[in-house]
């Protein structure tokens, strides 16, 4: 057994959002969003934690991701007074 804070946590597994979370250049709510994203297809490796905000990468062992880009990266937002707001995923 091993204990973890909920920011190591969360940097162990695959997550996925939605458009009513969107994927932005930086953490913060008023940060420009990156467009055109189908979140419906994307899942994301999570890279560093700042705050309740989650760098990401999108998971380019699983289906959706472009393969002719080096990778889709942003800031999600993780944690929202205090409650997770994402989905995590131990497997694509």
């Amino acid at each position: 057994m091993e204990f973890l804070s909920l920011p190591n946590y969360v940097l162990k597994f695959f997550v996925t959002t939605s458009a009513t979370n969107p994927l932005r250049i930086n953490p913060s709510e008023t940060a420009t969003e990156i467009k055109g994203l189908d979140y419906n297809q994307l899942n994301f490796n999570c890279l560093e934690v700042k705050g309740d905000w989650i760098k990401v990468i999108c998971n380019a062992e699983c289906e959706g991701c472009p393969e002719d880009e080096s990778g889709i990266t942003g800031w999600v937002q993780w944690r929202k007074d205090g409650k997770i707001i994402i989905k995590q995923h131990y497997t694509c």
